[in-house]
């Protein structure tokens, strides 16, 4: 008994691990972070096998269609970060947006797309709960119908003094994953999930790996960038990558992470590269 346990143990490890030593996660690019042009960022992308871009414009998802990546996380229904579902006064747009918006992403082949929880400078903790509920609870409807998954990012909320990129947003409500959880449980879909950034839950002082553990059936889709600069991923960074994707390899998460460095690099395609393989095990 004990010699089958240490077997089905080793199989399960080598289901994690290729035969080269690296381990399978998919990788993808957030589009806005590298303000690079599509076409260029698609054949950067293909280069460093990465095998999708995110948050890419709706008029530019055939193109990256085309050239054969995925589209791993959708935009372009949402108000931009600050206008979320905590204020009532954006909710006949944002409903509107979506509900439009969401069909399209069936006939596209995208599974998720993102949402905001916005600012809240108002509101206690409860009452942005509730009003984040009305706002959504019509849209999720139509998520479901399509089969697509409403994804919320978890932001900072720090206060900042940033003044050529904007990376914090104070009053942000959805700063935690005991909120972010709380909601959905209220929503109770497997249509609605939460993109776990880990730049910006290390920015809130979160156990990163803690999180993942407790609280990955909630989290369907993970964003990453380098602590605290937000730049290349490097093998002497004190964050441990490998161990982060290992413990996520170990939820059973089997989609992808966004690189997301906001910053103007000389050689953006060797910076790719470099952070992509980081990641793969390389």
């Amino acid at each position: 008994m004990k010699n089958k346990l240490i077997i089905i143990s080793i199989l399960f490890a080598c289901s994690l691990i290729n035969v080269s030593g690296q381990n399978k996660i998919k990788v993808s690019l957030v589009k806005w972070s590298f303000r690079s042009q599509t076409e260029l960022l698609c054949q950067m992308a293909k280069s460093a096998h990465a095998k999708a871009l995110e948050m890419v414009d709706t008029l530019k998802w055939n193109l990256t269609l085309q050239n054969g990546l995925k589209i791993a996380m959708a935009d372009g229904a949402d108000l931009g970060i600050e206008r979320g579902f905590c204020d009532k006064r954006w909710h006949k747009e944002l409903i509107d947006r979506y509900t439009y918006l969401l069909p399209k992403l069936k006939e596209k082949g995208i599974k998720q797309i993102v949402c905001y929880s916005g600012i809240n400078a108002n509101l206690s903790e409860e009452e942005a709960l509730e009003v984040c509920i009305q706002g959504l609870k019509p849209i999720l409807e139509v998520a479901e119908k399509n089969g697509i998954i409403m994804s919320m990012e978890l932001l900072s909320s720090q206060d900042t003094d940033e003044i050529f990129t904007k990376q914090r947003f104070k009053y942000y409500q959805c700063d935690n994953m005991e909120w972010a959880v709380a909601l959905c449980k209220r929503m109770n879909s497997p249509n609605f999930k939460l993109l776990y950034d880990v730049w910006h839950m290390q920015d809130m002082g979160r156990d990163v790996f803690d999180d993942i553990k407790k609280y990955h059936p909630y989290i369907s889709h993970y964003h990453i960038a380098a602590y605290p600069k937000r730049n290349i991923l490097k093998k002497e960074d004190k964050f441990d990558y490998g161990k982060l994707v290992s413990e996520i390899q170990k939820t059973g998460y089997n989609g992808y992470i966004g690189v997301e460095l906001d910053r103007v690099e000389l050689d953006l395609e060797k910076t790719i590269k470099q952070s992509v393989n980081i990641l793969k095990g390389k």
